[in-house]
């Protein structure tokens, strides 16, 4: 609450706005997928099925738990994700813009795909500490980059519809991600969720190779 006080201040008697412009009148745009091509559809379809193993990260803390992690120790657990996860932002924006975003998004969904499988076959305590670390990684380097690559995939006076459309579609996978995660758990066990995760990240790496491949086709 103290954070959000302080932004809530900061913005009512700091923040000042500029002139406003006189408006326009004109058509308002209509909601219309013939506005975006077929790289934006297929990114969006990638990043859904994606999204669709991406259950939520309480599947991860239940884990740790049942390998032996003392649950007052997941907060300390949780700040190791949250560290990393603040410290390789920035060095992953810098990554993307020397050696390319799709780079960097490919090496996001086979982590990811890593993290989830090492956490299906999880034996130990001690390898979660690792594990949350490198889910941190993986969240620092695709949290920005994601949303970078798919500006550079639409027009630009759509660019507010095609955030809308790509954050509509990833939250509509969020329930079903979650719900099929629970039921794999209970009817099949533990690893179930995070082997289901594994392949649907391998999958969408999959695919986003093909996506990369058609479009340097595209552009020769």
């Amino acid at each position: 609450m103290i954070p959000a006080t302080i932004a809530v201040l900061l913005i009512i008697f700091l923040i000042t706005e500029t002139a406003k412009h006189e408006q326009i009148d004109a058509p308002k745009p209509k909601l219309a997928l013939s506005y975006f091509d077929w790289r934006f559809k297929f990114f969006v379809a990638i990043a859904t099925l994606f999204a669709i193993g991406n259950s939520s990260d309480v599947f991860l803390i239940l884990r740790a738990e049942q390998v032996g992690v003392p649950a007052t120790m997941i907060p300390i657990l949780y700040l190791v994700f949250t560290l990393v996860y603040s410290l390789s932002a920035m060095p992953a924006g810098i990554a993307a813009d020397r050696f390319g975003k799709k780079r960097l998004v490919l090496l996001g969904f086979l982590l990811f795909a890593a993290v989830y499988f090492g956490f299906a076959a999880l034996a130990s305590s001690m390898s979660v500490w690792f594990l949350f670390a490198f889910y941190g990684l993986f969240m620092g380097i695709t949290e920005g980059v994601q949303k970078a690559f798919l500006a550079t995939i639409i027009p630009a006076e759509f660019k507010a519809t095609a955030f809308g459309v790509y954050n509509m579609c990833i939250g509509f996978a969020l329930l079903p991600a979650s719900f099929i995660a629970g039921r794999l758990w209970d009817k099949v066990s533990p690893s179930a969720p995070f082997y289901f995760g594994g392949m649907t990240a391998l999958s969408a790496a999959s695919l986003f190779l093909l996506l990369a491949s058609m479009m340097r086709k595209n552009q020769s």
